[in-house]
């Protein structure tokens, strides 16, 4: 056997035949596609400055994939906000469950007062001292919703796949303000995000 670069469609391939070990094991209600939701918040000047993007996963379960605030307008209650609309959202689209990962220089604590819960935690990670967790909240049990004392004055408003690639660029931008990469990196897909879960 040899390992060999893919050509055009074989990553089709791929994961076609994934799915359908997949399917073949479990059998879902209502399967859907993937679906990435983006939601920006803007200033008087149009400017973002904050932002998350929510991915709907395949078999109804919900991914904040990512969620940023400029530094200078952080509690102000824009994260909650952006939490609380990426979970309206994925109730509606009939989700059963969300799913997030973060770092324990990102927003932890801010996710626990939202009810979400530990269910996974990698130590040394992205570098030695520091810790990932991955967090889970069933959005088909009964919840008290968190409210932030300090109500956000800002909108959220559908984003465009532009916003996407900028709100992404600025929480890579505050990760490695806190630790600085070691490597370059390279990218393998584009979207390869989109169809991923955390677990």
């Amino acid at each position: 056997m040899q390992i060999v670069p893919c050509a055009e469609g074989d990553d089709k391939l791929i994961a076609e035949k994934l799915d359908a070990i997949i399917d073949s094991m479990i059998t879902f209600d209502n399967p859907a596609e993937g679906e990435l939701v983006v939601f920006k918040v803007t200033d008087s000047d149009g400017a973002i400055i904050a932002g998350s993007n929510l991915i709907i996963g395949c078999w109804k379960v919900a991914d904040i994939d990512i969620l940023w605030v400029e530094e200078k307008y952080r509690r102000q209650g824009i994260g909650s906000s952006l939490v609380r609309t990426a979970e309206r959202t994925a109730r509606e689209r009939g989700c059963h469950m969300m799913t997030l990962g973060t770092f324990d220089f990102q927003a932890k604590p801010l996710y626990e007062k939202h009810g979400y819960t530990e269910c996974g935690t990698i130590k040394d990670c992205p570098t030695k001292g520091h810790m990932h967790y991955d967090m889970i909240k069933w959005l088909n049990r009964p919840f008290t919703e968190f409210v932030s004392p300090v109500p956000s004055p800002y909108e959220i408003r559908l984003g465009s796949e532009e916003d996407v690639e900028f709100i992404d660029d600025r929480l890579v931008e505050y990760n490695l303000s806190k630790i600085p990469s070691m490597h370059d990196f390279v990218q393998i897909g584009k979207r390869c995000r989109v169809m991923m879960v955390n677990w």
